[in-house]
């Protein structure tokens, strides 16, 4: 999604030849007719799947031979089916772009082997980094989860400097293996590792507070109950101007909704669980759009009330956001649309 645009990357299963095409779907203006939506992008190749994301205007398509669309003009700005500039690359990938150059991991199965720095598809520069984890990255910032080490790291593609490593390795809970994920806003990264929520400044590089919700008097209930049992932890964790919703999704699952101060300070707000699988991703306003049983939902941020659900289910496994719509998307092709009218207005926001 960007704004009111949904961007659909159609591939071909049939045997023989295969191809790629990229349709827009301006969804406000939409009227049901899909084969009349015209074609920005057109390849003939067989490929695997591939994601793909948004940010400054490109379309980063990653999977098998990643490639960069330029959506102001339609013009493919990067293509592994143009050139690979490294044979030892892996066959999947994905890459970012930064200062006119394009970022690619030598191999997506193995962070530990670095990333290459293409210009006119000729590797100018290698970075010895280990680190994994995908995101749309939009500017010198470079960070993720080390692979041979439980750390997390903040690098500058500007100044090819290492500005953070955290050693996650306190965070752990118990024996089992460290539940870890990331998101950002602005210049804060809220960084899930283990049984805490890390806030870090990107502008400092520094961390500026932790907050360790297993602590938490209602999450100890939860335990307490034996509503959560195993390895049931938060793994994932979407965040917003306001604060941040952490949560898992297995047989007993749970979220929790925590405010963020300007200042840093960090409050749980509510927890609410359920013996049904769930995901939840936070928005900018006052509501969570998430599923439920594979069912689409919304709840109200400030108490965790369901306040709307989807008159079917589905079975997707994504959530894509703009304006005013929400998306439920599945790689086998399945796409669910709904469209928030009236922006809602929770009785409960703080005064």
């Amino acid at each position: 999604m960007r704004n009111d645009s949904l961007y659909v990357l159609y591939t071909t299963k049939s045997e023989g030849e295969g191809s790629n095409f990229l349709r827009e779907f301006k969804l406000n203006e939409f009227d049901g007719k899909e084969s009349e939506v015209p074609q920005l992008y057109a390849l003939k190749a067989r490929t695997s799947f591939r994601a793909h994301f948004h940010a400054n205007n490109r379309l980063y398509m990653s999977g098998e031979r990643p490639e960069i669309l330029d959506l102001a003009t339609n013009e493919v700005l990067y293509s592994e089916f143009v050139a690979r500039a490294n044979p030892e690359w892996s066959e999947a990938s994905f890459v970012f772009t930064y200062g006119g150059a394009v970022y690619r991991p030598v191999d997506i199965d193995d962070r530990s082997k670095g990333v290459d720095v293409v210009r006119d598809y000729q590797v100018v520069a290698h970075l010895p980094l280990d680190i994994d984890f995908y995101l749309p990255f939009t500017d010198h910032y470079f960070y993720g989860f080390g692979t041979a080490r439980d750390v997390f790291t903040v690098y500058s593609l500007k100044t090819n400097t290492l500005l953070l490593e955290l050693d996650l390795a306190p965070y752990r809970i118990g024996e089992w293996r460290l539940k870890k994920h990331v998101d950002r806003h602005g210049n804060r990264l809220f960084v899930l590792a283990g049984n805490s929520v890390l806030l870090i400044d990107l502008e400092s590089s520094a961390l500026v507070g932790q907050f360790n919700y297993v602590e938490q008097p209602a999450f100890q209930a939860l335990l307490a109950s034996e509503h959560l049992t195993g390895n049931a932890y938060a793994y994932q964790i979407s965040a917003a101007h306001d604060g941040f919703v952490i949560s898992n999704a297995s047989s007993r699952s749970f979220m929790m909704y925590v405010t963020v101060s300007e200042a840093g300070d960090m409050q749980a707000a509510w927890v609410v669980h359920t013996r049904r699988e769930i995901t939840v991703t936070n928005t900018e306003g006052d509501l969570l759009l998430g599923m439920e049983d594979y069912r689409p939902k919304a709840w109200d941020k400030f108490t965790g009330q369901e306040i709307w659900q989807a008159s079917a289910g589905t079975m997707a496994s994504g959530i894509e956001l703009g304006d005013h719509w929400v998306v439920y998307t599945h790689m086998a092709g399945d796409l669910q649309c709904f469209r928030w009218k009236k922006p809602y207005a929770s009785p409960h926001r703080p005064g």
